[in-house]
């Protein structure tokens, strides 16, 4: 158990396996980002919170964590990457639209899907690196899901799979 910092939660908690450390983004109307290990027990605010922060912190869409790397994306569109054992922040962009999707980890990039439909594709790391980006043609609110080598997209009209 952890002190606050708030009772709201939309977005899903996310783990690193090699660094052992679960990751949230939470809260209204501030909201949170915490990294912490999951191994104590009782009350572990003081002990086990590994960092925080809330300035580009998401409320719906939920985080990833890729290798090193801690990234999110607020509602708003504003994107974030931080190194995921210390917290330190580095970069901050604004992704096109606002964003209401969970991120999706896939083959080492990082997935974020606008509500208007684009699809960023971000390489994790200390530089701001956008790999792809697409249009859907159509609002998208619903998180991408991977089968295999298939994308599948969920749009307000269409069921779109991305494939070779």
């Amino acid at each position: 158990m952890i002190d606050g910092p708030t009772e709201q939660f939309v977005a899903s908690l996310v783990y690193n396996e090699d660094l052992n450390l679960l990751f949230l983004t939470c809260g209204f109307p501030q909201k949170h980002m915490l990294a912490i290990r999951p191994d104590g027990s009782g009350n572990v605010t003081k002990t086990h919170v590994v960092w925080r922060d809330t300035a580009g912190a998401a409320y719906v869409p939920s985080p990833v964590a890729i290798g090193d790397y801690f990234l999110v994306v607020a509602d708003n569109g504003v994107a974030s990457c931080f190194i995921a054992a210390t917290g330190e922040r580095l970069w901050r962009e604004r992704l096109p639209g606002g964003h209401s999707a969970s991120l999706l980890a896939a083959n080492g990039l990082a997935y974020f899907t606008s509500d208007s439909g684009i699809v960023s594709v971000l390489k994790p790391g200390p530089t701001f690196d956008v790999i792809a980006q697409s249009e859907v043609g159509e609002n998208v609110y619903a998180s991408l899901a991977v089968f295999g080598n298939q994308l599948f997209v969920r749009g307000e009209e269409h069921l779109f799979c991305i494939a070779k």
